[in-house]
């Protein structure tokens, strides 16, 4: 595992690395591969002070399934801002953890291509960090999602039931149309005007696009289901409501009094 900010420098290097020939795909900070173009890749190196660990691609890609279909980098970003060194980085190795020295001591196994590490001299390029996500990156598709529904929830909804009977078992077809072509405008202006105005990440075709387009249709069906209920509510409400009849006031009886006709009421 290593520095989120550094996952995206090293994918990166390690596919120029292979002359930009190896395609790759980054889901939830998991990197996929292509198995067939495992050769292409070339070993990676850690530094201990002075001394170099390498690794081979055949160590840091993994097969997931096993049938050379699916490959990913064991390279993945850590949740803090340090490297956990996991098996990739001990495999062929016969290693020795001096927990009082602080320290750790490589052999190379044999019948293996592993060599003894050799010191080398520390080098002077410094790997960048790539750029922090920005606020409306990590949470611009949720505020956009819930714009959509405060707006069906607030505005269109009440305006539909002005001219349609949410209860009607004919209207609410027209609902469900309404509501449905209302999702897809959403995703339209989503894709093609907010995401690039704001440089959103793009809806890719992996859990991205799944979360967003499911997240909106089951917010809008929530909402439909929510309208409905309340209006269910108040109409059960209404009917169960007592009739009460109006009972003369005082100020009438005085006013049939002073008129002579209060007999009228005996």
């Amino acid at each position: 595992m290593v520095p989120p900010l550094l996952l995206e420098p090293i994918v990166e290097g390690l596919i120029a690395a292979t002359g930009n020939r190896a395609q790759y795909a980054v889901q939830q900070g998991i990197t996929f591969v292509d198995c067939n173009q495992r050769g292409l890749f070339k070993p990676l190196s850690f530094m201990y002070t002075e001394y170099y660990i390498e690794i081979d691609p055949e160590d840091y890609i993994w097969d997931v399934n096993g049938d050379g279909q699916v490959c990913t980098l064991l390279i993945i970003a850590n949740s803090y801002d340090f490297f956990l060194l996991g098996q990739p980085v001990y495999q062929k190795y016969y290693t020795i953890h001096d927990m009082r020295r602080a320290t750790i001591g490589y052999a190379a196994l044999r019948n293996t291509n592993k060599e003894i590490p050799q010191r080398a001299s520390i080098p002077n390029e410094i790997m960048i960090a790539s750029t922090p996500p920005t606020f409306l990156e990590l949470y611009g598709n949720f505020i956009f999602v819930m714009a959509c529904v405060l707006l069906a929830a607030y505005v269109i909804q009440p305006e539909l039931e002005k001219h349609w009977d949410i209860n009607s078992e004919a209207d609410r077809n027209n609902f469900i149309a309404v509501y449905v072509a209302y999702g897809c405008f959403c995703l339209f202006i989503f894709v093609f005007i907010v995401q690039p105005a704001l440089s959103l990440p793009s809806l890719d075709l992996g859990q991205q696009r799944f979360y967003v387009v499911t997240g909106l249709f089951s917010s809008l069906a929530s909402t439909l289901k929510l309208s409905q209920m309340k209006a269910t509510t108040r109409k059960t409400v209404a009917a169960e409501k007592p009739v009460v009849a109006a009972k003369p006031t005082v100020e009438h009886y005085a006013g049939l009094k002073e008129s002579g006709t209060t007999n009228q009421l005996i």
